[in-house]
């Protein structure tokens, strides 16, 4: 017994000292709030506060001209700017050949107020990052927001399956409650 305590003691010890190697001397790891904004800045992302609400989340992203579905393309890529565009002008196309094709019918009248809720079905088998897509593809949130909210939090287990109702104003903190309860 008295040699298996000195043991374990001393792999505590060395444990200790690869752990002050790799961390502890290192001058790499200084974190504040300026240099986390410019290394964010440099990927083409941007921090939002985890308690800001969707739709703050939204005027912000179009103040930006960054829209809540965009991915963050880099700076030097003018490919994934055209392609939106291209898409776009042949859909265009596409929808002219088709109205001279048939007969146009009298056009609804769109519903211009904005919603309030919606409603998102959570089905056995889903991941957190198939539901975060979900409420993404809808324009509430960017997906990586609450997928990283749910696996931090240790949440991401507790996705209960059904029908949940997210309410405009809600922000991450509230649309995790509601889908884990």
């Amino acid at each position: 017994m008295k040699y298996s305590l000195r043991a374990f003691a001393g792999g505590i010890l060395f444990s200790i000292c690869v752990l002050l190697v790799f961390t502890g001397f290192s001058n790499d790891l200084d974190m504040n709030d300026e240099t986390v904004q410019a290394y964010l800045a440099e990927q083409g992302q941007k921090a939002v506060p985890i308690n800001q609400s969707i739709d703050d989340q939204v005027a912000d992203a179009q103040e930006d001209n960054d829209p809540v579905d965009k991915k963050h393309p880099s700076a030097d890529d003018d490919s994934t700017e055209k392609a939106p565009i291209e898409q776009a002008e042949k859909l265009e196309e596409e929808s002219t050949t088709n109205s001279e094709k048939e007969v146009p019918a009298k056009p609804e009248k769109e519903d211009t107020t904005p919603k309030k809720e919606w409603t998102i079905t959570i089905s056995e088998g889903m991941t957190t990052g198939e539901v975060s897509q979900q409420l993404e593809d809808l324009g509430l949130l960017k997906a990586n927001i609450l997928n990283d909210y749910l696996e931090d939090n240790d949440m991401a287990q507790s996705i209960q399956i059904g029908e949940h109702i997210i309410k405009r104003g809600m922000n991450v903190v509230d649309i995790a409650n509601e889908i884990t309860n």
